[in-house]
């Protein structure tokens, strides 16, 4: 997940171009040599991610959309969830008062939705309740689309109706 987000970075253009050698000392090396087992190495393309993002101009905004995050929640894959997660989320925690997971680099806006088409547990904990959005309280696909159900809910937010 995190190896993809920094190739995602590294493939996208813009007039300044990333300085590798303002990534955090030792972190390409330790991702190319596998140093340090796995929970190293992701750490260390965390912190690539960060140092890239860092590199932004201010004004630019970094949409990361982690999707289907329960499918890590499995026993193998916990603890490599975990470092991912709190390294990528942990500086955008505390980088601002906001009620928005958004962190701010040299001039950058970092923002990350995280989904999954199921119930987590796991990751789920993490957060707040005012931070979790919900799907399980929306109809059915089976229910379709309504007339009644459309006018309903206009009703219930106080919209004019069609006619």
């Amino acid at each position: 997940m995190v190896r993809s987000l920094v190739a995602q970075l590294l493939r996208c253009e813009y007039a300044g171009g990333f300085d590798l050698n303002r990534l955090p000392a030792g972190t390409v090396d330790t991702v190319i040599e596998g140093d340090g087992g796995t929970i190293t190495v992701l750490g260390a393309l965390c912190d690539i991610f960060w140092g890239l993002v860092r590199q932004l101009p201010r004004g630019t905004t970094v949409f990361a959309i982690v999707d289907g995050v329960g499918v890590y929640e499995r026993e193998r894959f916990v603890k490599e969830l975990d470092e991912v997660l709190m390294r990528i989320l942990e500086p955008m925690m505390y980088s601002k008062p906001t009620s928005v997971l958004a962190a701010e680099g040299d001039g950058a806006v970092l923002k990350v939705m995280i989904t999954s088409p199921f119930v987590t547990s796991l990751v789920k904990e993490g957060f707040a309740d005012e931070w979790i959005l919900s799907m399980q309280a929306m109809p059915p696909r089976s229910w379709g689309y309504s007339e009644a159900r459309l006018e309903g809910g206009l009703r219930e937010m106080d919209l004019p109706q069609g006619g």
